[in-house]
């Protein structure tokens, strides 16, 4: 998408200083998009724990947020009732690729506490053996992440990751897979789950959601690429003020 007009200099085209075509907000927006996931106590504006950063934005975004509104005729005329906005869903679609890429969190949720991946161990094989390192009954710990070099001083001060598009698929899948088993864990002890936020700096949402597992299709031309569908259900508009005394309209 063309954000500057274009200028010719010493015979050749130069993009970067010509007139603006848009605003400086959409300017920046457009330069560096970023969608993130990301773990959190529930409440808490502290970005800590399990988190994954799309190291391309969805080649498809589908936002829906229907209206609550009911409509009954009658004899002489008609009952409208309005309930408000209903819970918004985000549809995401497409592929990270195939080759390595690099990406980090965008200066929105940088914090100077750890972030990482939540990751899986896969026993695909026929035998079984239980180290000490593989004897996790769910996501990998912090301890078997620093031993195999998975934490850095980029997972603290500045998320960064680099994984290839199969990696990325499976990064996606676990982030999803530990938000929902570790909040069926809390739920079991009577504790308060976690809230997972959705940050889309290009289209200005951060909202806390609860994702379905990510769909996998994979056809005949998509060879050598992973094609996701991972969709989102909207719980509350995180990027709004927070409720005050007798707001009782932002209660959750």
């Amino acid at each position: 998408m063309r954000i500057r007009a274009a200028l010719v200099r010493d015979g050749k085209w130069d993009t970067t200083r010509g007139t603006p075509l848009v605003s400086k907000a959409t300017q920046r927006a457009y330069q560096n998009p970023t969608f993130v996931l990301f773990v959190r106590k529930k409440g808490s504006r502290q970005t800590s724990g399990a988190m994954f950063v799309f190291t391309i934005p969805p080649q498809s975004l589908t936002v829906e947020r229907p209206t609550n509104v009911t409509v009954t005729n009658t004899r002489h005329g008609y009952v409208v009732g309005e309930n408000g906005l209903s819970a918004p869903t985000f549809v995401l679609q497409g592929h990270f690729g195939w080759q390595l890429r690099s990406v980090a969190a965008p200066p929105q949720i940088i914090s100077a506490a750890i972030k990482y991946n939540p990751h899986y161990d896969q026993q695909l094989g026929d035998v079984w053996i239980k180290y000490p390192t593989n004897g996790e009954t769910g996501a990998e710990g912090l301890i078997e992440k620093f031993l195999e070099g998975k934490l850095s001083k980029n997972n603290v001060a500045r998320f960064q990751e680099t994984l290839d598009g199969r990696e990325a698929y499976f990064a996606l899948r676990d982030l999803c897979v530990y938000y929902l088993e570790e909040n069926q864990k809390l739920m079991a002890k009577g504790k308060t789950p976690y809230e997972l936020v959705f940050l889309d700096t290009l289209h200005d949402h951060r909202w806390v959601v609860v994702p379905k597992h990510p769909t996998l299709r994979r056809t005949a031309d998509t060879q050598g690429t992973h094609p996701y569908t991972l969709e989102l259900v909207g719980v509350y508009d995180d990027a709004r003020p927070r409720k005050g005394r007798g707001d009782l309209a932002w209660s959750h």
